[in-house]
């Protein structure tokens, strides 16, 4: 099985596509359409790196590509724990600084107990392939490296006995 993070969706098919931010849905809106079975989302997604003013129900109805998805039944949702509420009765989902912390924590949820990844590496760049949108959202959260990813992970492994590791 595959998920992609953000953008990587552009790039062919996978089974799900995650993303974190309202943004990335809008920009990918046609790849994920294409590439992706289902789009996993926050409940609260966030709007310029940080949990936005809205809830998805009401995205929904306001970002077309969005209720398409959702027309199809091809969305998920989840309570992010950088979320100023949460919708309830579900396991928080945990995530600090990048959307790799969050996606192992949700197939951990979900009760996968191997996954292995690609391009989750620390460092501050980007593949080649996302040159083009580098400029404007490699660590645009402000954060000085991705290695920081990886405490979060670290938490995870130890809390779900995932096993993680690269491929």
């Amino acid at each position: 099985r595959t998920l992609s993070l953000n953008h990587l969706v552009r790039e062919g098919a996978v089974d799900v596509a995650h993303a974190i931010d309202l943004d990335v849905v809008t920009s990918c809106a046609d790849a994920i359409a294409a590439h992706a079975r289902v789009l996993v989302i926050p409940w609260i997604p966030h709007v310029g790196m940080k949990p936005g003013p809205e809830d998805l129900a009401t995205w929904v109805t306001r970002v077309p590509a969005l209720r398409r998805l959702d027309d199809e039944g091809r969305i998920l949702w989840y309570d992010l724990r950088t979320a100023r509420t949460q919708r309830g009765g579900f396991p928080i989902v945990q995530a600090q600084y990048f959307s790799a912390e969050a996606a192992l924590s949700l197939l951990a949820l979900a009760g996968a107990r191997v996954v292995r990844s690609l391009g989750v590496d620390g460092g501050t760049a980007y593949s080649k392939a996302f040159d083009d949108i580098a400029p404007t959202t490699r660590l645009a959260n402000r954060h000085a490296t991705f290695d920081l990813q990886f405490r979060v992970i670290a938490r995870t492994i130890m809390a779900t006995r995932v096993d993680y590791a690269p491929l």
